[in-house]
């Protein structure tokens, strides 16, 4: 919930720098998934209504079995971490937002949760995307409105070449082009 005054700070930069070319998104990440209970997601909405038009999406929400390593070992934890992907999922479709979703070492519940959550022309951004070119391909068919995004990393000079192949695969009109500063963002120029 740190992140709300943060996200509120930027968007005022992006009024007075930038002419309001600053948008948000609010949710719950992966990694926060065990804090995530409905005061959370009150505070959040408040948050998204504060900002009015400017909140554009919900999200960036999903499920990460990398960074939750030991969690998702437990039955128990790695049912809540579904469950409360499931939840913001549906309250994305309840509030009529693209869902923007992190999926990391999670494809099958992944895939799961958006079909049996999200009607199939509801709006997904599958953010910072680095899985599996079969992952997409099932998701873009099962979504026609999915979108997939794609980092800095894709300019790294060793980058890797299921990233490439992801490239190759994704239809120009539902790749998108992301950053993800300052975590995955564009290969260091001199």
């Amino acid at each position: 919930l740190e992140s709300i005054a943060d996200t509120r700070a930027l968007l005022a930069a992006g009024e007075r720098l930038l002419g309001g070319a600053i948008f948000c998104t609010f949710g719950c990440h992966p990694h926060n998934y065990s804090e995530y209970d409905d005061a959370m997601e009150q505070e959040l909405l408040a948050a998204m209504r504060q900002c009015g038009h400017k909140a554009v999406a919900w999200g960036e929400c999903g499920l990460d079995y990398y960074k939750n390593f030991y969690d998702a070992q437990y039955a128990d934890k790695r049912s809540r971490m579904v469950d409360v992907f499931a939840k913001q999922a549906r309250l994305a479709v309840s509030l009529g937002l693209p869902l923007v979703v992190h999926s990391r070492d999670a494809e099958e519940d992944t895939v799961s949760v958006l079909r049996n959550n999200l009607p199939r022309d509801h709006p997904v951004h599958v953010h910072a995307f680095q899985g599996s070119v079969g992952m997409m391909k099932q998701v873009l068919e099962m979504m026609p409105k999915s979108v997939f995004g794609m980092s800095g990393v894709y300019t790294f000079k060793n980058v890797y070449e299921h990233c490439l192949d992801l490239a190759r695969n994704c239809p120009l009109d539902r790749l998108v082009l992301e950053t993800d500063a300052p975590y995955l963002s564009e290969a260091p120029r001199e």
